[in-house]
């Protein structure tokens, strides 16, 4: 790989995904859809069904711009999100994220929905990452099932190890990547459930810049090697619904054992706790937190160390920007209505990598900021599709995604 094969400027970078806001912002404020879960009141999928009362003047206006834009972001209760992106290894990719919400017998009315989620992106280059997931619940809640399968071939980004890693240390490696794990939930007490996790991991490297770091380093899992492993987790659910919730708790803590016994090419563990809380402010107005801390011990391979960068925790900096052993990382988020289905958030974190947890420096701590925008899907399933751009260190980062950021 060449210098030219690294990510583009910063103008390349998020040039192509701003080109395409103006009209996803269109066909958001746009879309006008029937109800989604049993819990919707019923209707015949009219634009009626989605006013806020009957005659009011948003539903006129939805039923316009309908009529002048046909694509929709949701129908038949499902919710779709078509996404593109540019890099100059990559080249164009088009791809989509799909969401069906749906209610398994003995939910109680969809107090807890189940859904199905893929997501997908093919290359001008014949790169593909396809994922689907799923979150089952059942029997009033007392079991639920989460899964997931996962593969890719797309170009990553690797800047070393540590966290101060210079922005000139970037480099291009392409690996395959193959993941999949199943969780098993019983609740035990209240909103109080304990489940087990089976998991695997296959990765290939099948591209790394001749004579670069990544190739000229020793790493455990660089050329070829996977991983299984089992372990136990906590879950503790007490908000108010399951998407874009309002007040309450979730807290979650797994830990991770990778063997040769079940499989492993590697002896490690994982382990993770995620805390998130939701107030309710004036009006419908919420602040939502989350303190994430994730640490790898033992001899880990390199794609499973803790990882700075990407949307889950830490807006703002591409996906692995930092990697070390340990990862703490706390973000606050400011929520409030705008107009009908039109809401804003507004967004701020810090988070660090270290070898260890007590090596947490405050000076390493990387900050983001960033605001975004929130469209209502539907007027009583709360599930939203966002629009983020977020600032770390130098370069903004634009996320489309389904759902709210945690």
């Amino acid at each position: 790989m060449t210098t030219s094969d690294r990510m583009p400027p910063m103008g390349w970078r998020i040039g192509w995904r701003i080109a395409g806001a103006p009209l996803a912002l269109l066909l958001l404020t746009g879309t006008c859809t029937p109800a989604t879960t049993q819990s919707d009141p019923p209707g015949d999928g009219t634009c009626e069904d989605c006013a806020p009362a009957a005659g009011d003047s948003v539903c006129t206006s939805c039923r316009r711009w309908f009529r002048l834009i046909p694509p929709r972001i949701a129908a038949g209760g499902i919710i779709a999100v078509p996404k593109a992106s540019y890099s100059r290894k990559s080249k164009i990719g088009l791809g989509a994220e799909i969401l069906k919400p749906f209610c398994l017998p003995g939910a109680e009315g969809c107090s807890r929905l189940s859904d199905i989620i893929v997501r997908g992106r093919a290359t001008f280059q014949g790169q593909i990452s396809a994922e689907i997931e799923t979150n089952l619940t059942w029997a009033d809640d007392r079991y639920s099932l989460k899964a997931k399968g996962h593969y890719s071939d797309t170009p990553h980004h690797y800047w070393g190890i540590g966290p101060d890693t210079p922005e000139e240390n970037e480099e291009v490696y392409r690996p395959r990547n193959a993941r999949a794990y199943i969780e098993l939930f019983r609740r035990i007490y209240q909103r109080l459930k304990i489940g087990m996790r089976y998991e695997y991991e296959s990765v290939k490297f099948l591209e790394m810049e001749p004579g670069g770091r990544l190739e000229t380093q020793a790493f455990r899992g660089k050329v070829k090697s996977s991983v299984a492993g089992t372990g136990a987790l906590l879950e503790l659910d007490y908000r108010d619904r399951r998407y874009s919730p309002r007040l309450g708790v979730y807290y979650q803590a797994f830990g991770l054992f990778f063997d040769e016994e079940f499989g492993s090419d590697h002896d490690f563990n994982n382990y993770s706790v995620d805390l998130r809380h939701y107030y309710p402010l004036a009006g419908t107005h919420v602040l939502a937190t989350q303190l994430f801390l994730y640490a790898a011990k033992g001899r880990p391979p390199l794609w499973r160390y803790a990882s700075l960068g990407g949307r889950a925790h830490s807006r703002g900096y591409p996906l692995n920007r930092y990697l070390s052993r340990v990862l703490v990382a706390f973000q606050g988020e400011y929520r409030m209505p705008v107009y009908w289905r039109l809401g804003a958030v507004f967004f701020g974190g810090l988070a660090a990598v270290a070898v260890r947890m007590d090596e947490i420096r405050l000076d390493a701590m990387r900050p983001t900021l960033g605001a975004g925008l929130r469209v209502g899907t539907g007027p009583q399933d709360a599930i939203n599709v966002s629009l983020d751009v977020a600032l770390g260190d130098l370069t903004p980062q634009l996320y489309l995604y389904i759902g709210d950021s945690f």
